[in-house]
């Protein structure tokens, strides 16, 4: 199969969204299938930028890069006070649009002419303007396109970001609007799938969940025991995702060493057991996994929607934390069955309780999740653009 992959940041940037997004490209490449990428063209100086060796030789159609928004991006050599004002300016953006600032390319992506034929077209969120250039792109292109498929990160109606009630209303006109222009719709978690569902009546085999999943098994080798317990977090953490009781339940038992690397709003003090670093490049991630006794992944606080990481981790052989909250029951029953995680209230008394067990839990055998594998994901995509060919 021809297979055209649109996302509105280049598959370079260090996303969340991106670093599902690579997996199943690298997945459905394996399994012989041609893939091109869409997008707006890259920035090289822009900070989540890193180079991807695995995708250079693919086909690509890119958007030009508009200079006003080459100029407001944040960049690797922005000061602390650009960065400051630059933050500011796109938290006011968010504010006030349903849609993140590359909507404006949307209309851009008017311009790209298709060289050939695809079977299918998967446009890829977050961003949600992914779904927005594909729209135009097959206004362009309707006969060069076979199937559209919806690859929906956070849905509109389930985004823990959009707070306000008017924003809340307008996304949910829109994410009806773009459901109806698909062929076929696939969501990352069960628990969203199911609310979806019912919140937009979509037809019986529209819509399926597939899990996130992950680009090849990480096997490291045995940690050196130094009289603790390594653990670590990755991944943004703010008020819907709470870490506040990992971090007093660590900062209490002298016996674990804790380190939290990612982007946050929330100040948190280093401790002689805890140390605090910003997000870190993908290939970075890596050596923080190979040391660390214990990943931990942290549900978010409400919602259906499942941090990316719970599937990430799920390639190495390390145990993983997972701490969940008391709305997170239909997302623990999931993770349950798989046998693979270490399911803890997310509540200081509980973790502590758990940290004082590691000696345990770490000498018990922890193996990759294959469904979880890129070879499965790409498989199961596969099949769904055959089900509308």
């Amino acid at each position: 199969m021809k297979i055209l992959y649109v996302t509105s940041m280049a598959i370079e940037y260090n996303t969340s969204a991106n670093i599902r997004n690579r997996p199943l490209i690298s997945g459905l490449m394996a399994l012989g299938h041609d893939v091109a990428l869409l997008s707006v063209e890259s920035q090289h100086d822009a900070s989540q930028w890193e180079a991807v060796a695995s995708f250079s030789s693919l086909d690509r159609y890119e958007i030009p890069l508009r200079e006003a928004q080459a100029r407001a991006s944040l960049k690797k050599g922005d000061s602390s006070s650009v960065l400051y004002i630059k933050k500011l300016l796109g938290k006011l953006f968010r504010k006030l649009a349903i849609y993140d600032s590359r909507i404006i390319y949307a209309k851009d992506a008017g311009t790209i002419e298709l060289g050939e034929y695809y079977d299918a077209l998967i446009s890829s969120s977050d961003p949600k303007s992914s779904h927005r250039i594909a729209e135009t792109v097959l206004k362009k292109n309707r006969d060069k396109v076979g199937c559209w498929i919806q690859y929906w990160g956070d849905p509109f109606a389930s985004d823990i970001n959009l707070m306000a009630s008017f924003k809340d209303r307008k996304a949910r006109r829109e994410e009806a609007r773009l459901l109806a222009l698909s062929d076929r719709v696939v969501y990352t978690s069960p628990m969203t799938l199911d609310a979806m569902k019912k919140a937009f009546d979509l037809p019986e085999g529209k819509a399926v969940f597939i899990p996130t999943s992950y680009a090849e098994p990480r096997i490291y080798p045995a940690t050196i025991h130094q009289g603790y317990h390594s653990l670590l977090y990755t991944g943004d953490y703010h008020q819907d995702r709470d870490i506040m009781p990992l971090y007093h339940a660590a900062d209490e038992n002298k016996n674990v060493r804790l380190s939290i690397v990612g982007n946050s709003n929330i100040e948190l003090s280093e401790r002689d057991n805890i140390n605090i670093t910003k997000r870190v490049p993908v290939a970075q991630l890596s050596k923080h996994e190979e040391n660390a006794d214990v990943l931990v992944c942290i549900l978010n606080k409400k919602g259906t929607q499942i941090p990316g990481k719970a599937f990430h981790y799920a390639a190495t052989n390390r145990p993983i934390l997972m701490l969940y909250e008391q709305s997170s029951d239909p997302i623990v029953d999931y993770f349950e069955k798989t046998g693979r995680y270490v399911l803890v209230p997310n509540r200081k008394d509980a973790i502590a309780k758990t940290l004082d067990r590691l000696d345990a839990i770490c000498q018990k055998t922890w193996e990759p999740y294959t469904p979880y594998s890129s070879e499965n994901a790409a498989n199961t995509f596969v099949d769904i653009i055959r089900t509308c060919l």
